[in-house]
């Protein structure tokens, strides 16, 4: 961040942190994403995407499954399945 950065990228910044600890990290990546900088973050942490994304890509099996906003994109049966399992 020392030289200004027009992007920062992320893969999974949150994992094995502590909670508290991932508040903290959203609430400066809010403020780095205010401040101009691009930001495109590989996360499972659902509500740090829904603060801190205004557009999301779901992937799965190595493709684009869906794009959109995160209530869109979250709301999809195909995510859900794919995520979270399906119901028989």
């Amino acid at each position: 961040m020392m030289r200004d950065p027009a992007m920062l990228l992320l893969d999974e910044p949150m994992a094995g942190v502590n909670p508290s600890l991932v508040r903290e990290i959203g609430e400066r990546l809010v403020t780095i994403a205010s401040e101009g900088v691009t930001i495109v973050l590989i996360e499972h942490q659902m509500d740090l995407i829904s603060r801190l994304c205004d557009h999301v890509i779901v992937m799965a099996d190595g493709k684009k499954m869906i794009e959109g906003t995160f209530d869109f994109v979250a709301g999809n049966k195909d995510v859900q399945n794919a995520y979270m399992g399906s119901r028989k």
